[in-house]
């Protein structure tokens, strides 16, 4: 087949966690004293959130993901805690290996704090994000847990070639101009 292809840009795509099927879902982790879950009873969307696993003083419990990123995009999510106000969090950590309550963490919250949309930029590359719910060593309050829905990774995408097939038209469009499918 005579004439020029282009690589099609990639579709810039969101790819989200509702938490409504088998959990946690592919490519999550969660971990720690206690693993996280899936509850019903607390979500912003759809039939179910994720939910930090029931700890005890002086624990914590973690759900992360990787994810590859084409280009700068963000991630957006919601979240909610119900805790020991100012000593039990719930944080968000991106590529930190030392994310705990009071390091390493890009955001947290604490208290009885209702579902927030959070959205913070993510550079083009792999990245670890993660979530953990973690006390410090005296008195649990009111539920005793942080909560996450609706995470979107806004940049994380397919990119495809089209290669020279016998679909494509073997004549070349008007002036030079590259095929587009």
């Amino acid at each position: 087949c005579a004439g020029t292809f282009e690589i099609i840009p990639a579709l810039k795509l969101a790819e989200i966690a509702e938490f409504e099927g088998s959990f946690p879902p592919s490519g999550w982790i969660t971990g720690g004293n206690s693993n996280w879950l899936q509850d019903s009873s607390t979500k912003f969307g759809g039939s179910y959130s994720a939910a930090s696993g029931s700890i005890d003083n002086s624990q914590s419990t973690y759900i992360n993901t990787t994810k590859k990123f084409i280009e700068d995009g963000k991630i957006e999510f919601y979240w909610k805690v119900s805790s020991e106000k100012n000593y039990d969090f719930l944080v968000f950590c991106i590529d930190s290996s030392g994310c705990t309550r009071t390091s390493g963490f890009r955001d947290r919250i604490s208290g009885d704090v209702e579902w927030q949309q959070k959205s913070y930029p993510v550079a083009a590359g792999t990245h670890t994000f993660e979530w953990r719910y973690a006390t410090d060593y005296s008195i649990l309050s009111r539920s005793n847990r942080g909560w996450i829905d609706n995470v979107k990774f806004i940049g994380t995408s397919v990119s495809d070639t089209v290669p020279p097939s016998t679909t494509a038209s073997a004549t070349s469009p008007p002036d030079g101009a590259p095929y587009a499918f």
